[in-house]
């Protein structure tokens, strides 16, 4: 057991270094053997514990979304009124704290090998699934006001949609407050949907 423990801790230790060493280099540039020089140690090193660089690159995407689903989706349940729970994702969703979770720079990378990779696509589709879940639960037990014809199903998608897009267009303008500034009225319009919302 100990020997695991120590394992798995090494592990960590590495997938954690390649994170940073990708913000600082760009993920293209992060090699094995940076890696192994960053932590002063040999690159037979590391491949002990990842044989092959894709077993590294897919231990970097899961400590990537691991990152979502242990800081911010996890303390969504322990919210157990579902219009307060609302507010809080909505509240934690729409702020640069949420976007400054993981380094656009390493996020993006990530992505772009959903292309070529199926295996990291399906951590991906999890992520979304999981996101999605954690959403319509919510929703679902929130009454939407009678005059607006929407399924949560659709609230869902354009929740997802607008975190996505404002991601994307706030590193092209690289400014912290963007996302901030398109955010507060999305969420007022979001939150007059359902009858039991504070606006």
């Amino acid at each position: 057991m100990g020997r695991r423990n120590n394992a798995e801790a090494r592990r960590k230790e590495i997938v954690s270094e390649y994170y940073e060493l990708a913000r600082e280099v760009g993920l293209e540039n992060s090699s094995i053997a940076n890696i192994a020089s960053r932590m002063g140690m040999r690159k037979s090193h590391i491949t002990y514990y990842f044989p092959s660089k894709d077993d590294l690159i897919l231990s970097l995407v899961d400590y990537v979304l691991k990152r979502y689903t242990d800081t911010i989706i996890v303390s969504w349940n322990y919210i157990p009124d579902p219009v307060e729970r609302l507010e809080s994702m909505l509240d934690s969703m729409f702020t640069t704290d949420w976007k400054n979770r993981i380094d656009g720079r390493v996020f993006f990378a990530c992505y772009y090998l959903t292309f070529d990779n199926e295996r990291i696509k399906k951590r991906f589709v999890d992520l979304y699934t999981h996101f999605k879940e954690e959403l319509l639960y919510v929703i679902k037990e929130i009454p939407i006001k009678k005059e607006y014809s929407i399924e949560p199903e659709v609230i869902v998608g354009v929740i997802i949609a607008f975190l996505e897009g404002a991601d994307y267009i706030s590193n092209i303008y690289s400014g912290q407050k963007y996302i901030e500034r398109l955010s507060c009225p999305v969420r007022k319009m979001l939150l007059s949907l359902f009858s039991e919302m504070k606006e």
